[in-house]
């Protein structure tokens, strides 16, 4: 896979996870508003300001859940692309760049100088005089 067609692929990610999110809270305003009835006996008491408040929505299907369950996965998919995106490794091996690879590293590394003697040199071995 090129190096292209892996970018596209993490900008696909997160385009599709930011697709998600508005789908899933309109789930969960179309579940609520469909399933729920409005209840004007229902209270709610803010735990910071002790402010009941009389009459809502009350819902007792757990279709809503779903739409929370699909934005939290849009947001993940939105967390893991940009991640991917901005750091190429975690994508993998890139196959068609031939100088990172650890066999081209190796193979730059071969020294040019000549260390010690051998049959091409002119040189005798110590201790041969």
């Amino acid at each position: 896979m090129t190096r292209k067609t892996k970018i596209r692929l993490w900008i696909a990610t997160i385009v599709f996870g930011v697709l998600m999110i508005p789908i899933g809270v309109g789930w969960i305003v179309y579940t609520v508003t469909q399933t729920g009835h409005y209840d004007s006996n229902a209270e709610f008491t803010d735990p910071d300001t002790h402010v009941t408040t009389h009459g809502g929505y009350v819902s007792d299907s757990s279709l809503p859940f779903l739409g929370f369950a699909l934005s939290f996965a849009g947001g993940i998919l939105i967390t893991v692309g940009s991640l991917g995106l901005t750091f190429g490794w975690l994508s993998g091996s890139d196959d068609d760049d031939r100088y990172t690879q650890p066999s081209a590293m190796l193979r730059q590394a071969v020294p040019t100088t000549r260390v010690g003697w051998g049959p091409d040199t002119q040189e005798e071995p110590p201790g041969s005089r």
